[in-house]
């Protein structure tokens, strides 16, 4: 027996548990990763944000921004362009978009990835993340194992390499958000969109935060989050979620009325 010992260790080691265990249903998991979140009523991150594209130079902006997030569904995030101030201001499922002192447009994609983004670091209840789980599409039903970076994982609404369907990985260790695929339709497009949470570190409230978020838009790395700062529980301005007072504050940015074109002159008729 002692000589099988050693083979039987490196057994163990080089070829891990399989991954076709039983695996608890979705409620439960979701359950146990809500339990393990520690009261947290509120952040305030400083953090670097970078743009990834072929309008910036080297392919990318890094700027530093301001995020703040208040349960069970604020957020509020401050990016300090070159030319301007960007603000994007969220609460349930409104938003407000301020650039340069005006309301604009919002992208609906980025809105969308900021959104779920939140929702999975801040809501407090199980019945909250399931609810989130129908509305993004994800089928609660289906449930797997894989590895994302070397961590086991559940796979909630896909199986492992299915790439093209809802799904969210949660660490099977730690019960924290891994992964978020999803869908969003914009004027009969789809476009897929991933969030990717990464560097979790436990803060003083014990609370557990990724320190870099990495958001992809059809598979394209487009924004980065990388935290330096984090504050538990600050004390936040009153009003800064107010997004009905920030509209009355603000205008929104008005289009340009079409130009007219000028009417052909009419030819004198010679007597």
């Amino acid at each position: 027996m002692k000589r099988w010992f050693p083979v039987i260790l490196a057994v163990m080691v080089l070829f891990p548990v399989s991954l076709t265990a039983y695996i608890i249903p979705t409620h439960q998991i979701v359950r146990l990763m809500v339990k393990g979140k520690p009261e947290v009523t509120a952040f305030r991150i400083e953090q670097l944000t970078t743009f990834f594209g072929d309008t910036f130079t080297g392919g990318k902006l890094e700027v530093p921004s301001l995020l703040f997030l208040e349960g069970p569904d604020k957020a509020r995030l401050e990016i300090s362009l070159p030319q301007e101030k960007r603000i994007l201001v969220s609460q349930g499922k409104q938003s407000v978009s301020l650039a340069a002192k005006r309301i604009v447009p919002e992208d609906k994609t980025e809105l969308r990835q900021r959104l779920i983004f939140r929702d999975l670091i801040l809501l407090p209840s199980t019945t909250a993340i399931l609810r989130l789980l129908r509305e993004e599409g994800i089928d609660a039903t289906k449930v797997a194992l894989g590895r994302y970076k070397g961590k086991v994982s559940y796979i909630i609404g896909a199986r492992e390499g299915e790439e093209n369907v809802p799904q969210l990985w949660i660490e099977k260790e730690r019960l924290l958000p891994l992964r978020f695929i999803g869908r969003v339709t914009i004027e009969r497009a789809i476009k897929k969109i991933e969030i990717n949470y990464q560097d979790y570190r436990y803060l003083n409230g014990g609370h557990s935060y990724p320190f870099q978020v990495e958001f992809y838009t059809d598979g394209k790395l487009t924004q980065c989050f990388r935290a330096k700062e984090i504050y538990e529980n600050p004390k936040l301005v009153k009003g800064m979620f107010d997004i009905a007072s920030i509209k009355k504050k603000y205008s929104k940015v008005e289009k340009p009325p079409p130009k007219k074109k000028p009417k052909p002159a009419k030819s004198k008729s010679v007597k």
